[in-house]
């Protein structure tokens, strides 16, 4: 799957030191597999900048029509990602009830996760 097209690809790459993240982005072919797949770098780079601020990454669509991911890092002591946590679901069921729940289950998941690996 192309990083740059899934929630869980973009949640790593967001907490990658950025020597390895520009050099992880300078090396994908940002290949559209939907008409809403990211396809720039620059937009590429926006949207990692806002999940690592937030927290949390989404791909609407961007992989595949009709999906809709959710994903938040799961980080080490460093605050360098060991891997991402993931929920993909149809995107008509994204109602902001729904994504809320999700989102809440996903955060708790990870921090116990990071409480784990951690400790």
């Amino acid at each position: 799957m192309p990083l740059h097209a899934t929630s869980a690809g973009k949640a790593i790459m967001a907490f990658l030191p950025a020597k390895d993240r520009d050099e992880i982005i300078a090396g994908l072919p940002l290949s559209k597999t939907t008409t809403k797949t990211i396809a720039s770098i620059a937009t590429l780079k926006s949207e990692l900048k806002r999940v690592a601020e937030d927290k949390v990454a989404y791909s609407n669509e961007e992989f595949e029509l009709g999906v809709f991911g959710i994903s938040v890092p799961v980080l080490d002591s460093r605050q360098r990602p060991v891997a991402s946590l993931g929920v993909v679901f149809p995107s008509v069921r994204d109602t902001a009830t729904h994504r809320g729940a999700i989102l809440s289950a996903l955060r708790d998941g990870g921090r116990r996760i990071e409480d784990e690996i951690n400790h």
